[in-house]
């Protein structure tokens, strides 16, 4: 009944769409047809946007952009589309007609962005996510539990009332439970485990971090995946994902891990598949590339009055062949701006990029999540969680030994190991590689 109700109130549009991508992604699966179809339909968007969005006007005049693509990997040619060009030409982009709402990120890597939101694009948008969550069995209007963190999204005062009473209704009609992903103790992880245990779901979605810190309580509490039987799939996102991550949830909370990958920015972009943890892009509407840097850009081929054009979204990709069109993503590694400064032994200093010191550490069986504080004299704290107490000397002696093999002579003495039970978050909610040290001295 209530699968009804959603179809009825969702409206038919959604349902429709969803039907013809489901279809498309059956019937075409050859990279030449695929590709046809991305140029297709980018020249009718691009088209749109020279005509009728005064940003792009700019843009083309500025960077002399073609009318048209004959292939779709001429957008190699295109210029990349950066936050700071947004946030420079926001007067520009607020001129774009139809705006309803924005699309606006957490905040979490500076000033938040926001993207023109015209009637209509939510049903793309739900088209395009249930057909990556179908390929692994998720339908709409399965029931479902959702660790989510953006409340300071909705507002304040009255509105925020409004607007949180709003979203609930939708989740019922949807079948959805929402759980705050902000607060992070033992207490509420049992809360959690016994609302998703009285509930038995069908999946649960939320950020990486936060189905990880509660599988890992499940498992200190004693509670094993027999407490959940009904539970099919947890939907990990807004975050990166590591083996060990899938290995820990799955062994408590779903049979399967599934990885979204997607950005406030463009909406979804792609989904796992059964057993395999490579990402498939949803090429019907999104067309992916990477620079030399292996840094993410993602261009929207579907309808909206703002398309996001070659943008780059600071996140570093495993790539897989040597096509610049990406069909299919190893993984995503990181954040392009996460960087740490190394002091070396002769008084200078080492560049290294988050990801590689946290690999490192991640070889450790027992070390679950990392977290780096830079202290105001150049100092590195790293915080471990475990799954179990570990002996520091002898995980800071084996780190000090790796990162001489990738960034030289590390000076050891002003990098400290500690135990930490307190997962940093930004303020959407999110694991946070990098934490100020601010608030790591406040708690």
């Amino acid at each position: 009944m209530r699968k009804q109700m959603l179809s009825i109130l969702s409206g038919k549009a959604r349902f429709d769409l969803l039907r013809e991508e489901n279809r498309r992604y059956r019937t075409t699966q050859d990279r030449l047809d695929i590709e046809k179809f991305q140029t297709e339909r980018f020249n009718k968007i691009w088209t749109y946007c020279i005509r009728e969005v005064p940003f792009y006007s700019f843009w083309q005049d500025t960077h002399g952009l073609p009318d048209k693509l004959s292939s779709i990997h001429e957008l190699e040619f295109f210029p990349p589309l950066t936050k700071t060009d947004l946030r420079k030409h926001k007067d520009l982009v607020a001129l774009t007609k139809g705006i309803v709402d924005y699309y606006t990120t957490g905040g979490s890597s500076g000033e938040p962005i926001r993207i023109p939101r015209g009637a209509g694009e939510a049903d793309r948008i739900y088209a395009g996510i249930f057909a990556g969550r179908g390929w692994n069995g998720i339908e709409p209007g399965d029931t479902y539990v959702h660790i989510w963190g953006h409340a300071h999204l909705l507002g304040k005062g009255r509105r925020a009332l409004l607007a949180k009473f709003s979203r609930d209704v939708k989740d019922w009609v949807a079948g959805g439970t929402r759980l705050n992903a902000y607060v992070q103790d033992v207490n509420v992880a049992v809360e959690y485990l016994e609302i998703i245990a009285r509930k038995r779901p069908k999946y649960l979605i939320g950020y990486t971090s936060s189905l990880v810190w509660l599988a890992d309580s499940a498992r200190k509490l004693g509670i094993d995946n027999s407490a959940f039987p009904g539970i099919e799939a947890a939907i990990v996102t807004g975050e990166s994902v590591t083996d060990r991550d899938i290995e820990v949830i799955e062994s408590v909370l779903a049979r399967h891990v599934i990885i979204e990958y997607g950005a406030a920015e463009t909406g979804v972009i792609a989904y796992s598949r059964g057993s395999d943890s490579q990402l498939h892009v949803l090429w019907q509407n999104n067309v992916v590339t990477a620079d030399s840097a292996s840094e993410a850009q993602v261009t929207t081929i579907y309808p909206r009055i703002f398309p996001v054009i070659k943008y780059r979204l600071g996140d570093v990709l495993d790539t897989l062949g040597t096509d610049k069109n990406l069909l299919q993503i190893e993984g995503v590694a990181g954040r392009e701006g996460d960087v740490l400064e190394l002091a070396n032994v002769d008084g200078g200093v080492a560049r290294l990029q988050v990801r590689v010191f946290r690999q490192i550490l991640l070889r450790v069986p027992e070390v679950l999540q990392v977290q780096f504080v830079v202290e105001p004299r150049g100092g590195l704290r790293v915080l471990l969680r475990t799954t179990s107490p570990v002996d520091l000397e002898s995980i800071r002696s084996y780190t000090l030994s790796e990162l001489q093999k990738v960034a030289g002579s590390i000076d050891g003495s002003a990098i400290i190991l500690e135990y930490s039970d307190k997962i940093f978050k930004t303020l959407a909610g999110k694991f946070s590689a990098i934490v100020s040290y601010e608030e790591w001295s406040r708690g």
